[in-house]
């Protein structure tokens, strides 16, 4: 368990019961024990314009990493309806994340100590009022900063209803603040299975879908508990697994093999298997070869190509075998293409693959990846389709975003993809109680649940 210190601010609407509503939705997390909770205090805006703030500040005991935290935090300000219009706007709720136990975190995302915490009356105050004690790590004792912020308006709000947490029959037991919204992988106990109806409802609710290739049963437990939601049993295994410069060596009794290994340890995400160069030229074959997928554990197969697929797509469908298709740069035509080279760059090029795109769909693809082409065409196809798209060099705008393991973790061979980026590094592993490579996957995760993944760096 970590002990983490959150300030909670409002100005807008009735910031008092928005304040004691949110208490009790953290309250009703799962992962998430709260164990202190200050008074109320209002305050002047500070660098900040609109009415009086209420704040309080929550101490809490959690088995959930700071980037877990950080996004638990980002889905309460919505579910209160928070709106960034702009920089220190007014607002419906504020959850901030002053302190996570004795951690020093500098991210672009989260910086722990919160950075303005020393120069906050209403986050000073309230912590003193926890504890007269209290330090703050790297800084020292708090009390030791009132003389600065001393001319910031502020008083505390008596309120004999304050929250006693440890209380048998508290008044936020009942179930109306359980909802937690698109933030099931954050709950390891209550976690759904991922299913292919399940993507879909996932893009209607605009909730970003995070794969990642997996070979093995060691690093499928890993990626399942780190909320992954598609685990891609992909031919890049040829590459990464095998040594091969392509794709195109590897067999259906490769993917087969690596495919029950990844079953016997998954146990949320959906396993997506490949069909891997020359497995499906004909209706026939590509059935009987996803058959021999399917029964190795796989919940999906995925193929690479465009419309001239529609036929084998169909009959797949009809036939009770869910279909991820796979356009832009296919590695398995990589001789045809000429290398591993972006596609899509040409209004025709693009034309086409919108096109490709459509038909697939039309034939009944559920789930459709496309790599290596320029962001605005990656949004376009988005917008184009009704099923869920996977991202990979295509832009943020995709349902989803999918990496190959290896190339998040910073062990792959030869050069980088420019769509790559490397999880592991110190501040990852600084900013979880997790080991290195579990807070790397769970950093990647975080990024592509809150649209940070990928940047623009990563993108065409």
């Amino acid at each position: 368990m970590s002990i983490a210190y959150l300030g909670l601010g409002a100005n807008l609407g009735n910031p008092r019961k928005t304040l004691q509503a949110a208490i009790g939705w953290l309250a009703q997390q799962a992962n998430v024990t709260l164990r202190a909770q200050s008074s109320f205090y209002r305050s002047a805006p500070v660098q900040a314009s609109g009415n009086d703030f209420y704040n309080c500040v929550l101490a809490l005991e959690t088995t959930l990493s700071p980037f877990q935290l950080l996004a638990l935090c980002a889905a309460g300000e919505d579910y209160f309806g928070r709106l960034r219009s702009y920089r220190n706007a007014p607002r419906t709720l504020d959850i901030d994340i002053l302190l996570y136990d004795q951690l020093s975190i500098d991210t672009a995302n989260l910086i722990v100590p919160h950075p303005r915490l020393t120069e906050r009356a209403f986050v000073l105050l309230p912590l003193l009022e926890l504890n007269a004690d209290f330090e703050i790590p790297q800084r020292g004792r708090a009390d030791a900063f009132l003389p600065a912020v001393a001319a910031q308006r502020i008083d505390k709000v008596l309120d004999k209803n304050l929250i006693q947490f440890d209380a048998p029959n508290s008044a936020f037991s009942s179930s109306t603040f359980i909802h937690r919204p698109n933030m099931d992988y954050l709950a390891e106990n209550s976690r759904q299975a991922i299913t292919v109806p399940h993507l879909q409802i996932m893009r209607e609710k605009a909730e970003k879908i995070a794969a990642l290739t997996c070979y093995d049963a060691s690093f499928a437990a890993l990626l399942d508990q780190a909320g992954v939601d598609v685990l891609l049993i992909g031919d890049s295994l040829g590459n990464v697994i095998q040594g091969h410069a392509t794709t195109l060596p590897v067999t259906v009794a490769d993917i087969a093999y690596h495919t029950a290994c990844v079953a016997r340890s998954q146990s949320r995400a959906l396993i997506v298997a490949d069909l891997p160069f020359g497995s499906y030229a004909t209706p026939s074959e590509a059935f009987a070869n996803a058959v021999t997928l399917m029964r190795a554990g796989a919940q999906m197969v995925k193929l690479e190509g465009g419309m001239w697929l529609s036929d084998i797509v169909r009959f797949l469908v009809e036939r009770s075998i869910p279909v991820c298709a796979h356009i832009g740069l296919t590695p398995q035509s990589v001789h045809a293409l000429g290398g591993f080279k972006v596609q899509g760059k040409t209004g025709a090029a693009a034309k086409q693959l919108l096109c490709d795109a459509q038909a697939l769909q039309q034939a009944g693809a559920q789930l459709l990846v496309i790599e290596a082409v320029p962001t605005a065409l990656g949004a376009q196809l988005t917008d184009a389709l009704l099923i869920p798209t996977i991202g990979i060099g295509a832009g943020p705008d995709c349902s989803g975003q999918v990496l190959v393991l290896y190339d998040l973790l910073g062990v792959s061979t030869g050069k980088r993809p420019r769509f790559a980026k490397n999880f592991v590094s110190e501040q990852a592993r600084q900013a979880s109680n997790q080991p290195i490579l579990q807070a790397a996957v769970e950093a990647y995760v975080h990024e592509v649940k809150m649209g940070v993944f990928p940047a623009a760096e990563h993108t065409f």
